[in-house]
């Protein structure tokens, strides 16, 4: 098998696969079998990109409104759109391929590949290290094996009886093709080709050397990466480069389905319909209608709200509510409540933070003072007196605090930065923890005033506290109470909203002044358009994240979704450096 490997390496090598895991741009060799990835003119020459959020960006600090150009009074180009980073594929989207490539359900990336938060705030692949690279091959070996041994007669698309040699040409052809979501070059299906003979020449039969095949490719770049090849073309500086059909396919089917594209879908590539408005319009729309588009969507859901941290939380054994089935319960409500509020009911950002109801079982109903008699989830009735939405919701409300007490700092925190899109500066070093109870400051909310009065940390307490502090109505893990020991909550507080400052008496006339924010229904929009992108908007985004935001406003989230793949942003894309002319 050692010899094996090597000519699998020298193969892949051979047939221009090899790749720089840190290079950011975009690499490679025109595609075949439909319309290249097409140079198109640009309105003006390229604008720098605006740093994500978080990351010092001036697009949204403090208290200035979700989307404000860093450029005041510098026009928007309709026809400008940002860079496409390199992405290898998630753990999220490489399990749910394998799936779809080879019937392979065991989820092998959990556990196995780590992913990082970036600079926009969701996952992305880690860069490779040599463990990883290891881990991959070992995948790919496992993967090729079992799908050999236990699903070669529907994977190969002939009677190897007829002629192996032909037979093995074609599965390449079609099996290639799905694996890399592009047809071959004549050089690639060559050097493919080469890895069965030398396997066959090496002793192997037919099934093993379909099993080389199988191992190559699962390894090569062209299938663990979303790459978008610009080949011997050159871009002239002020031209962006359209996607080909296939690279389109690609970004549509892992935004909406998180996962490769389907025969449909491969279909539309071949034949160039996607690259036209009605055709891409349709495809979306089909798409929108499958379970797929729902799995996707509550992997957005848990990125973005945080939800995989519930799994990791300690808290203070005291807190009897706090299992582990309550933990593993929060993250299915909240997905379930997102995708109910999404797809069946009026998909309406106001709801998401407003509706009187969530998803509950008889686990979580002690946390939230119901009583429910069975395991199964099922849409449950909220006091809305006491929470609403997903605010309310003990995902949110447990993640964003502390072991054992409340954190009105994470909890204000989370909503200027997940539902208004503002930026903090980093914190400084050596910040001094909340002071203890005392006689003077026996409460959260004493104490965290207490705190804020520092110098080096008022500036950006005064934006966050006076938002948590109107979560005080929830403990540490999201249940409702109006007492803390012996003194009475006080939940009132402030928020900036659409350019005035409200006050709120408690939670749910916070989520209330929330649910019908224009600022709040922005940032929405922005979080799901760098969800679909992989990356933070640059300047040259904010035409196409107007559009999306304009969707959003007028519609709903079904709405936002469906318009994102059809934005210049989605169908084009910046050239990196190296692509361009002097």
């Amino acid at each position: 098998m050692n010899t094996v490997l090597t000519e699998i390496r020298i193969a892949v090598v051979a047939a221009g696969a090899l790749f720089v895991v840190s290079c950011s741009g975009t690499i490679g060799a025109d595609e075949p079998g439909g319309e290249p990835g097409r140079v198109t003119p640009a309105a003006t020459a390229p604008k720098p990109a605006v740093p994500a959020p978080g990351a010092g960006s001036p697009m949204s600090v403090g208290d200035k409104p979700a989307g404000e150009a860093d450029r005041p009074g510098a026009p928007i180009d309709p026809a400008a759109a940002g860079p496409r980073p390199v992405l290898r594929l998630t753990r999220f989207e490489l399990n749910n391929t394998l799936r779809d490539l080879l019937g392979d359900t065991s989820n092998p990336a959990v556990g196995l590949l780590s992913d990082d938060i970036g600079p926009h705030g969701f996952e992305v692949a880690a860069g490779v290290s040599a463990a990883e690279a290891t881990i991959l091959q070992e995948i790919a070996e496992k993967i090729a094996t079992d799908a050999v041994k236990a699903r070669l007669a529907s994977l190969i698309p002939c009677a190897p009886a007829a002629g192996d040699d032909a037979c093995a040409r074609q599965f390449i052809a079609t099996f290639a093709k799905r694996a890399w979501r592009r047809p071959l070059l004549t050089d690639e299906q060559a050097a493919v080709e080469a890895l069965y003979t030398a396997a066959r020449k090496s002793g192997q039969d037919f099934a093993q050397g379909i099993r080389v095949v199988i191992t190559a490719l699962l390894q090569s770049p062209d299938f663990l990466y979303h790459l978008e090849r610009l080949g011997s073309r050159t871009v002239k500086a002020g031209a962006l480069v359209q996607l080909s059909s296939w690279e389109l396919a690609s970004r549509v089917s892992y935004f909406l389905a998180g996962t490769m594209p389907d025969g449909e879908l491969f279909a539309a590539a071949e034949s160039g319909a996607l690259l036209t408005p009605t055709g891409l319009t349709a495809q979306v729309t089909r798409l929108f209608g499958q379970l797929a588009v729902r799995a996707s969507m509550g992997e957005l859901t848990r990125q973005w709200l945080g939800l995989s941290r519930i799994d990791r939380l300690a808290k203070d054994p005291a807190i009897k509510e706090w299992t582990p089935a309550v933990r593993a319960g929060l993250v299915q409500e909240t997905q379930r409540f997102v995708a109910h509020v999404m797809f069946d009911g009026d998909g309406r950002v106001e709801t998401l933070l407003t509706a009187p109801f969530s998803f509950l079982n008889d686990a979580l109903g002690p946390l939230y003072g119901v009583t429910i008699a069975n395991k199964d989830f099922q849409k449950t009735p909220l006091d809305a007196g006491q929470r609403t939405g997903l605010l309310g919701q003990g995902s949110f409300l447990a993640a964003q605090a502390g072991p054992s007490e409340t954190s009105p700092v994470k909890r204000g925190n989370f909503v200027l930065t997940k539902l208004l899109c503002r930026s903090l500066p980093a914190p400084p070093e050596n910040v001094p923890p909340l002071p203890p109870s005392s006689v003077q400051a026996r409460t959260i909310r004493q104490r965290t005033i207490q705190h804020a009065t520092d110098p080096a940390c008022s500036a950006c307490h005064a934006l966050m506290d006076p938002i948590g502090l109107g979560f005080e109505s929830y403990d540490a893990v999201g249940k409702f109470r109006t007492m803390e020991k012996t003194d009475v909550i006080d939940p009132s507080g402030k928020v900036t909203l659409d350019g005035q400052l409200r006050t709120f008496t408690g939670p749910v006339e916070l989520v209330q002044a929330l649910g019908k924010s224009a600022d709040v229904r922005a940032c929405v929009g922005q979080q799901v358009f760098r969800y679909a992108l992989g990356r933070a908007e640059s300047n040259d985004d904010r035409a196409a994240l107007a559009q999306a935001q304009a969707a959003l406003a007028k519609g709903n989230l079904r709405d936002l979704v469906s318009t994102i793949p059809t934005t210049r942003s989605f169908t084009h894309r910046l050239p990196s450096a190296g692509e361009v002319l002097p």
